[in-house]
């Protein structure tokens, strides 16, 4: 799953995956930016908040929302 990132111009994007990590790529110049590993389980769903930009929301198989 990938959610690009508000006001990024669609260069930002979150990804996440079975291996309960979020990673944050710049895909205009193909950089890691960051990876996310608070979560124990598969993430299954991300999220933006409309009036946060730079928020980002995930929810996991541990039943945890981040």
């Amino acid at each position: 799953m990938f959610q690009f990132m508000p006001e990024s111009r669609e260069r930002l994007v979150a990804t996440c995956a079975a291996d309960s990590k979020i990673t944050l790529i710049d895909v205009e110049d193909n950089n890691t930016l960051h990876i996310f590993s608070n979560h124990r389980s598969r993430v299954k769903r991300l999220a933006t908040a409309e009036d946060e930009p730079h928020l980002l929301f995930s929810a996991s198989e541990d039943g945890t929302v981040m």
